[in-house]
């Protein structure tokens, strides 16, 4: 993989990334994701039967892992896609999720996978199965998380009750505490009722690390911004594309987004959560998509960023030593509702609420 040229990048935060001139449909080079395989069934071998796919990440051998968070488990097949081992399970015991959420790879070959609700990270090694147990965070764990070297990087929602304050960080984590070795920023407001719903329905911030560099997009729709930090902490640069404007959502849209908020709101309560904020609350869509909603990078070390807008996957292709836009690349025009994790070591898609039932996709190019 490259590394990140940091003269460079510092010349790019000052300067930007490119002229307003630039046309960003003018894409060089022109990528198209291809479907090659898939893993998963909807009926059948059990080993390949998944519930809700809550992540998926390569190992850099090409094996494939799979976070099911309806069966709470891990599971790994091969770079062919033939079933290996699965570990995990729901409870609270040691390898147990009470509520995984996503997981990364470190440098070792650890699995970290993260679990919120019982605010620890799970450790495996995907030959032997459970390594230990990370717990102790406060007031949760990251929900996101990615890894460099023995370092996970997660994005972390805050909350201090006596000061009725909430907020958010982006952090890393070394694995023999559950205090942060960084603290990327810090962001706190008073708390207020009438934005639960808010925060409620917006994704996690797409996170992205590559070697020595964390990428971190901000939930906006108004600019396009990626940062670059280093590993201690600092700021490197701000990536950005030429010509951005916010994307309006259609009609439809915003109904299918109520929709979604309704069931979602309605599950909550059923589930004795959510409190009154939730009960009487009220959610409004934002009228733009989000600018950024996933962050990747290739063999060729080049960051992919997902735009946010309906229709066919887009993304901005951007040049890490540089911070220099190339492009764009596409995925299927159908797979607008999947998510695509871009990795060094492959590129695979999935839906976590499929019309038919849930698979990975395993694409190229």
């Amino acid at each position: 993989m490259k590394r990140l040229s940091l003269s460079v990048l510092a010349l790019a935060f000052l300067f930007g990334c490119g002229s307003p001139e630039d046309s960003p449909e003018e894409a060089s080079p022109d990528i198209v994701l291809t479907p090659l395989d898939s893993v998963g069934i909807e009926l059948g071998d059990e080993r390949f039967v998944f519930g809700v796919i809550a992540a998926v990440e390569f190992l850099p051998d090409g094996r494939l892992l799979v976070l099911d968070s309806n069966r709470q488990t891990l599971r790994v097949f091969s770079a062919s896609g033939e079933f290996l081992s699965e570990y995990g399970g729901p409870g609270e015991g040691p390898g147990e999720f009470l509520s995984s959420r996503d997981m990364a790879v470190l440098g070792s070959g650890v699995i970290a996978v993260t679990d919120p609700r019982a605010g620890e990270f799970e450790l495996f090694d995907a030959d032997t199965g459970h390594a230990g147990t990370l717990m102790g965070f406060t007031p949760r764990a990251p929900f996101t998380i990615d890894a460099c070297g023995e370092l996970v990087v997660g994005h972390q929602g805050l909350f201090n009750r006596e000061q009725g304050t909430n907020g958010e960080a982006l952090a890393g984590w070394k694995l023999d505490s559950p205090s942060p070795a960084v603290v990327f920023f810090e962001e706190w407001s008073r708390f207020d009722p009438e934005q639960m719903a808010a925060r409620f329905m917006d994704p996690d911030p797409p996170i992205e690390v590559l070697d020595s560099t964390v990428y971190y997009s901000p939930l906006a729709s108004e600019s396009y911004e990626i940062l670059a930090f280093d590993l201690s902490g600092g700021t490197l640069a701000s990536l950005t594309r030429p010509g951005y404007s916010p994307v309006a959502k259609t009609a439809e849209e915003s109904s299918a987004e109520m929709e979604l908020y309704e069931a979602r709101r309605q599950q909550l309560l059923g589930m004795g959560r959510g409190g009154p904020a939730m009960a009487g609350g009220e959610y409004t869509p934002s009228a733009f998509h989000f600018a950024v909603t996933s962050l990747g990078v290739d063999h060729e070390g080049r960051l992919w960023a997902r735009r946010g807008h309906g229709g066919a996957p887009v993304f901005d292709l951007f040049d890490t030593m540089t911070g220099e836009w190339l492009g764009t690349a596409s995925g299927p025009g159908h797979m607008e509702a999947w998510t695509f994790v871009v990795t060094p070591y492959g590129i695979a898609a999935f839906e976590e609420d499929p019309h038919d039932y849930p698979r990975v996709l395993l694409l190229g190019f």
